[in-house]
């Protein structure tokens, strides 16, 4: 199994190398850039304006993110979910579930994780996003993975959760097939044939 979360970690590093995002800590160090966007925050609460405090909140995530602060990347996650929520938003609401869920994978929480990837997938496709439903699809596989190797041998729900992983490549596999976006993403090309397993 550790071959196959792997490859799927592979495929989704693939995925978004090429996002082209600006770096938001080019040119200011790591505290400078949370002061900026604390007080910048700050401000936006004051007024009320939730637009802006999502915006704030977002770069606050990225910030914490990158800096591996997975505690503090839960609690914004979960200030972005609830905010996109209330301003109707599902694909923000969808990152924000992907990211409570790497911070949970993070810190070794595979059930928690489970559970937010499952909100991650639902709130994709409630954005008819299917690169982030494809994503989604993938990261939950891993998780199904990890948390089976996680368990004992003897332990019933090891054998649910592989199950479970193979029933996820099987339906990202068919996504992938029937989808002419995700088709044109050069970079999942490559790994067609290795979907085709999955297909039979």
């Amino acid at each position: 199994m550790g071959r196959v979360t792997y490859r799927l970690e592979t495929v989704k590093r693939r995925i978004h190398n090429n996002s082209g995002e600006n770096d938001i800590l080019v040119g200011a160090s790591i505290p400078q850039t949370l002061r900026a966007i604390t007080v910048k925050l700050a401000q936006v609460k004051a007024i009320k304006d939730k637009r802006a405090m999502l915006k704030y909140t977002e770069e606050l995530l990225e910030l914490f993110g990158r800096t591996e602060d997975w505690a503090q990347v839960a609690k914004y996650s979960r200030e972005v979910q609830e905010l996109a929520f209330a301003l109707k938003e599902p694909l923000k609401e969808a990152k924000a579930y992907q990211q409570l869920s790497l911070a949970s994978s993070k810190l070794g929480i595979y059930t928690e994780a489970i559970l937010y990837a499952q909100n991650w997938l639902s709130k994709s496709k409630e954005a008819k996003s299917e690169v982030d439903e494809l994503e989604a699809l993938l990261e939950l596989a891993v998780y199904h993975i990890n948390q089976g190797e996680s368990l004992d041998e003897v332990e019933i729900s090891k054998r649910a959760h592989f199950d479970n992983a193979q029933l996820l490549l099987r339906d990202a596999a068919g996504l992938v097939k029937r989808s002419k976006a995700l088709l044109q993403i050069k970079e999942l090309l490559q790994y067609k044939d290795r979907f085709r397993f999955f297909l039979k």
